[in-house]
């Protein structure tokens, strides 16, 4: 049986803006959507990491040190 929304899209993704949060609807069990939430989500995440918004020596995004 199809469940109720506790909360519509619409919102959630209001939410995630006002948050400043990614927002991707997606479903796990038909996948659709699964790819294209984990390729927005590694996208900002590198962006966010290439303008230095992570504060970690441990993240390199260029080419590795010489050995």
């Amino acid at each position: 049986p199809k469940r109720k929304r506790e909360v519509t899209a619409e919102e959630a993704e209001l939410w995630a803006k006002e948050e400043g949060l990614l927002f991707v609807e997606a479903s796990a069990k038909s996948g659709e959507n699964v790819e294209e939430a984990f390729e927005r989500a590694t996208r900002d995440i590198l962006d966010k990491v290439r303008r230095g918004v992570f504060d970690d020596d441990r993240v390199r995004v260029s080419a590795p040190p010489p050995s």
